[in-house]
C-alpha cells in the first residue's frame, strides 16, 4: 500500500475498514489507492498537514558500557505527541559496521547499517507524553551513536 510515493504498513483490517501506519510524508496532497488481489479501489485524495498531531518522538540512545570488540546501549523512546502509540517501530542507521548481537524488549531486524526494532506484545503502548525505557542491546564493533532516529516512520527530535 502506498500514500503518494510513501509505503504504508497495514496494521489491522476488517470487512469495511483498513488501518495503516504511514511513514512521515511531506505536507500537501496525496492520492491513496488500495489494491487487494489485483483489484484496485478508486483513488482518494488526502491533504497532509505539517506539524501537530500524535507523531512526535524523542529517542535517548545511551552507550552504557564498551570494550574493544563491542558495546552496550540503553534506549528510551519518548512519545512527545498528543496521542498514544499503540504499536511502534524504532529505526536508525548505524554510522559504521556495528551489528546487534543481543537485543531485549523488542524484535530487531538489521540489514547492513539499517536497524528496525518492533515492539513486543507487552510493550506496544506508549501513552501521549509517556516513555518506554526497556529497550537495550549488546552490539559488535566500535561504540557509536546514530545520527537520527524515527518512530513509526516519523523523524524524532
Amino acid at each position: 500500500m502506498t500514500f503518494g510515493t510513501a509505503g504504508a504498513t497495514v496494521t489491522g483490517a476488517s470487512a469495511t475498514s483498513l488501518m495503516v501506519t504511514v511513514p512521515n510524508i511531506a505536507a500537501g496532497s496525496v492520492s491513496v489507492t488500495v489494491s487487494v488481489a489485483g483489484k484496485a479501489s478508486n483513488a482518494v485524495n488526502f491533504t497532509v498537514s505539517s506539524g501537530g498531531g500524535g507523531g512526535s518522538c524523542h529517542v535517548a540512545y545511551s552507550i552504557v558500557n564498551q570494550w574493544n570488540t563491542g558495546f552496550q546501549v540503553a534506549i528510551t523512546i519518548t512519545n512527545t505527541g498528543t496521542t498514544a502509540l499503540n504499536s511502534w517501530t524504532l529505526a536508525w542507521n548505524f554510522p559504521g559496521n556495528q551489528t546487534i548481537a543481543n537485543l531485549w524488549n523488542g524484535a530487531a531486524t538489521q540489514s547492513g547499517a539499517s536497524v528496525t526494532v518492533n515492539n513486543l506484545s507487552y510493550n506496544n503502548n506508549i501513552s501521549a507524553g509517556g516513555s518506554y525505557n526497556g529497550v537495550g542491546f549488546v552490539g559488535n564493533g566500535a561504540a557509536a551513536t546514530p545520527a537520527s532516529f524515527s518512530v513509526n516512520g516519523v523523524q524524532c527530535q
